[in-house]
């Protein structure tokens, strides 16, 4: 079988590649006024959670759909978690601007770090579950709880293409569009195992 063919592994691994960087421009762009990143990212993770199921979605269709049927739960979900994260981290700053003890710097620096797991761990559920904007950060909250390890290691893979990128800026633009690719199968894959486990216990 030559590699070419529409069915050789090669090329299913070009059309996926294509198909993650395809979801990371459009979650770019339409990150861009800020106040709709929530959005973005869930239709982002809805479309490839999708993939990672082997659903084969049609991918500008399916993203848009989920942009739009998500933008008000989305949004909310954003606005909160981020102000949250804001107060954590100015907290933090002023601990560390007025010379306040150290164990109040580690508490204000472990829940900034909480609620940046949280949001990170928001959308896809929001993505993959139906459930109320509190009902959707309690769950985001524990998840990311339980599973800490795992969330801060998807963390640190979301921040590598940027870190690639800047050590080889000449190349910035094609590697972060082939790692960012890359991290978002890996995350997403890690959110389907997870969220399968979830499903399986509550069926009867």
């Amino acid at each position: 079988m030559s590699f070419l063919s529409l069915d050789s592994k090669f090329m299913v691994l070009l059309s996926r590649t294509v198909d993650y960087i395809q979801l990371n421009l459009y979650c770019l762009v339409c990150c861009i006024p800020i106040v709709t990143a929530g959005a973005a990212f869930t239709a982002r993770y809805y479309v490839s959670m999708k993939i990672v199921r082997g659903e084969e979605p049609v991918i500008t269709k399916a993203y848009f759909k989920a942009f739009r049927d998500n933008f008000k739960q989305a949004t909310a979900v954003w606005l909160m978690v981020a102000a949250l994260i804001l107060l954590y981290f100015i907290d933090w700053r002023w601990t560390r601007v007025t010379g306040q003890n150290v164990p109040m710097q580690i508490l204000f620096m472990v829940l900034c770090l909480l609620a940046v797991c949280m949001a990170f761990c928001a959308f896809p559920m929001l993505a993959r579950f139906r459930m109320t904007v509190f009902g959707l950060i309690k769950s985001s909250f524990i998840f990311s709880v339980i599973h800490l390890p795992r969330v801060l290691l998807a963390l640190v893979l979301e921040a590598v293409p940027l870190m690639l990128g800047y050590l080889y800026l000449k190349w910035f633009v094609l590697v972060w569009l082939v790692m960012a690719a890359a991290v978002l199968h890996l995350n997403s894959q890690m959110f389907v195992e997870q969220f399968k486990k979830l499903e399986d216990k509550k069926m009867p």
